[in-house]
């Protein structure tokens, strides 16, 4: 650049030409002026990016990438040389002196502002004691402060040369000062020698082999191979979902496998499952992931700042309050892109974000992508599609085996195989067999040397199917982890009552179906009930309370298993989430109890008896107790059915046991002690227990209590089955087994 301006365009008279056909003879103009160099579109239809941000007229900084195109994904790339300037905020300061501390957050009267969504307003202070010792302490966020890579608790001692982490930022300790680590704001990734290897039928079976790669920091890669050959599982190796048996990744020289909790909030995973509900509007979907992943002390406009930012990144304003369901493959895909950039993570991996699109959206999905790269992320792309992978910066190809076969630019694939496409690539790797040959005679086959030997002892070896289990984002039991958890139990409950709320025909069938098995039991009733009629309604009242807890929460994990699966990755709290189910799915069963013992009243009156407790609160308390078992049971069932459909079709069996061992309709001899772990037995005893129904000495001789004493038992053992069916449900969940 001199002091004139120059023109960028397809035309003989532009001073940057080229000559393609996307581009206006003057497409765009770059010229200097007081504030430094301006970028901007001549054209009508002319489009400028600065930094991946679309506009007609931007600074242009040195180093800062700009795409000067048609909107469509055909564009110029335009750098613009020289040093690059200095960030406006950065994690540097002089050291405090004795005595001193320095807080540190994203407030303005913070000593070293940092402004990122993760970022509390106070997050941490930075101080030094009497001794000259130089000390951080974290406020009790849930993002976490780290140090060398290891979360900080309490009040961390600081030696020279250690690494401080907060959010995307990190700044090293020296003699006076904290000196900022300049890595951009993204994250650069390396593989080195890492195995992936299941265990099927007792023997070890690699997925992938001897794997050694690197993806630079803020750059766009993308991971093509045959179907089946490892691309998948090469990106769950890279996000941190699976550890490696051999091998290690690292994110900015540390360790994946050892800090994985000092990345766990900073990158962004688009599966190919939706990761948004569908009875959701596009905006509230989006508020709840803000308010699960930005730090707690967001304010409400913040939270709608950032998400009309997020909508306007990936094109869907005009969507905003259109249902998720509604919204076409392509706008769900941008809606789940929109999710994961929601704290703008430096990091950004993608499962087939072009599945099931046309080559239209395709190409425009591929763009959005480049553009996001260009904004400063580390861009990962899993894709079958191959039509536009000239928009990324480097291509990883992965071919049966196991084996990373190439590893570099997307336009020298093909002489790099001496091939005419990269279909004919494909082609010539196949097979396990082909591509052993093929490297071995490029030389480039991975030596295995002795990593043929078994993996140490201590190595994880991936079950078929499942993910290893994350570490909790905080310490358990600290002052930030019971924030979180509240935190997280309300947004998840609001989130619940919100998505029951939407779907308005299956919550009324919901609460009439304890009042139409009420009146139905009525109808066929005699008209004057006593302790021996009684028994009857009570098998059925207290085996249908169970009956709709296993109905109403059977389906209610497995269905939400994608969603899940993704808001544990980003630090979701496992205990959170399922006392949310707990608390709405418990209130749903309390109203049930309720309109079944006003149904009840209103139709063939209350138990007369008054022995043991008052009718109305001993049925209330037994049907809700009955109905809160068969919750539990029905949640165990969702955390390990691999869909909502065979959910559903384990029913039977758990509902047909609830009656023949409720010791109402058979002598049980030597399966009595078995029926008390059935929620049906307690539940159908402490309903005739109210009731007064009269044990029969044949066939009911222990079942139903006589006394206070032994109706608090029943409760007591169905409270016992809600905590061992939740516990079920914790391990389940916690030990990935719901991670299919």
């Amino acid at each position: 650049m001199g002091d004139a301006e120059v023109i960028l365009g397809s035309g003989p008279n532009a001073g940057l030409r080229v000559a393609a056909g996307f581009l206006a003879p003057a497409h765009a103009r770059i010229m200097p002026e007081d504030e430094g160099v301006v970028i901007e579109a001549l054209a009508r239809h002319a489009m400028v990016s600065v930094a991946g941000v679309d506009c007609r007229r931007s600074p242009l900084r040195p180093g800062q990438p700009a795409r000067v195109g048609d909107g469509a994904g055909n564009f110029v790339t335009v750098v613009l040389e020289g040093d690059k300037a200095p960030p406006e905020e950065a994690f540097r300061t002089v050291l405090p002196g004795v005595g001193q501390r320095f807080k540190i957050g994203r407030d303005q009267d913070c000593a070293i502002r940092l402004k990122h969504p993760l970022v509390r307003g106070a997050h941490a202070t930075l101080g030094r004691d009497s001794d000259g010792k130089l000390w951080i302490k974290d406020r009790s966020t849930v993002s976490g402060t780290f140090v060398n890579g290891e979360r900080a608790s309490g009040t961390r001692i600081l030696g020279l040369g250690d690494v401080i982490q907060i959010g995307p930022f990190s700044a090293q300790v020296s003699s006076n000062r904290l000196v900022e680590v300049d890595r951009g704001s993204a994250v650069d990734v390396s593989v080195d020698g890492a195995w992936i290897e299941v265990v099927e039928k007792g023997r070890r079976k690699p997925l992938l082999q001897q794997v050694k790669l690197r993806l630079d920091s803020a750059s766009f890669t993308a991971v093509v191979g045959v179907s089946g050959a490892g691309k998948s599982t090469l990106l769950r190796l890279v996000s941190g979902q699976t550890a490696p048996s051999r091998g290690s990744v690292s994110y900015n020289g540390l360790d994946l496998a050892r800090h994985r909790g000092a990345f766990l909030k900073l990158l962004g995973f688009v599966p190919q499952d939706d990761t948004i509900h569908a009875d959701l509007k596009v905006e509230e979907g989006l508020d709840f992931q803000a308010r699960l992943r930005l730090a707690s002390d967001t304010s409400p406009a913040e939270r709608k700042q950032r998400i009309d930012k997020v909508l306007s990144l990936v094109g869907l304003e005009e969507q905003a309050n259109q249902l998720v369901h509604s919204l076409s493959g392509g706008q769900r895909k941008r809606a789940a892109i929109a999710g994961e950039l929601i704290n703008d993570p430096p990091i950004l991996f993608l499962d087939e974000p072009t599945s099931g699109l046309d080559p239209g959206l395709d190409k425009r999905m591929t763009y959005l992508l480049r553009l996001l790269a260009d904004q400063g992320r580390t861009v990962v792309m899993v894709t079958h599609s191959i039509a536009n992978l000239d928009l990324c910066d480097q291509l990883v190809l992965v071919a049966p085996g196991g084996y990373v076969a190439y590893v570099g630019s997307p336009g020298e694939v093909t002489d790099y195989f001496g091939a005419e496409s990269l279909s004919d690539v494909f082609l010539m790797l196949e097979s396990p067999e082909k591509v052993e040959a093929v490297l071995g005679e490029l030389g480039t086959l991975p030596n295995m040397g002795n990593d043929l030997s078994p993996p140490p002892k201590d190595a994880v070896l991936a079950q078929s199917g499942r993910v290893d289990g994350l570490p909790s984002p905080i310490a358990v039991g600290s002052l930030g982890w019971h924030r979180a958890l509240i935190h997280q139990t309300l947004i998840y409950a609001g989130r619940y009552v919100k998505l029951l709320s939407r779907d308005r025909s299956a919550l009324g069938y919901s609460l009439l179906q304890g009042i139409a098995v009420t009146l139905l039991v009525a109808l066929v009733s005699p008209a004057r009930m006593n302790a021996v009629t009684w028994s009857t309604p009570a098998l059925i009242l207290g085996s249908a309370s169970v009956w709709f807890g296993m109905v109403n929460s059977v389906r209610e994990l497995v269905k939400e298993r994608p969603i899940w699966k993704r808001e544990r990755m980003a630090g979701a709290l496992l205990p959170a989430y399922l006392m949310s189910k707990i608390a709405v799915l418990g209130g749903l069963a309390a109203l049930q109890a309720a309109s079944m013992v006003v149904a009840l009243d209103l139709s063939m009156g209350l138990p007369a008896s008054h022995r043991l407790i008052s009718p109305a609160v001993g049925l209330l308390v037994s049907l809700w107790l009955g109905n809160l078992a068969g919750i539990g049971s029905g949640l165990a069932v969702s955390a390990v059915a691999p869909s909502a459909d065979r959910a559903m079709a384990v029913l039977p069996y758990l509902l047909v046991p609830q009656l023949v061992l409720s010791g109402a309709l058979f002598n049980l001899h030597q399966f009595a002690s078995l029926a008390y772990l059935i929620a049906g037995r307690s539940a159908v005893a402490a309903v005739g227990g109210v009731a007064g129904v009269l044990p029969d000495q044949a066939l009911t001789r222990h079942l139903y209590p006589v006394t206070r004493t032994g109706l608090y038992i029943d409760w007591l053992v169905l409270v016992a089955l809600v905590v061992a069916s939740l516990a079920v449900t914790w391990r389940l969940m916690a030990a990935g087994r719901n991670a299919r």
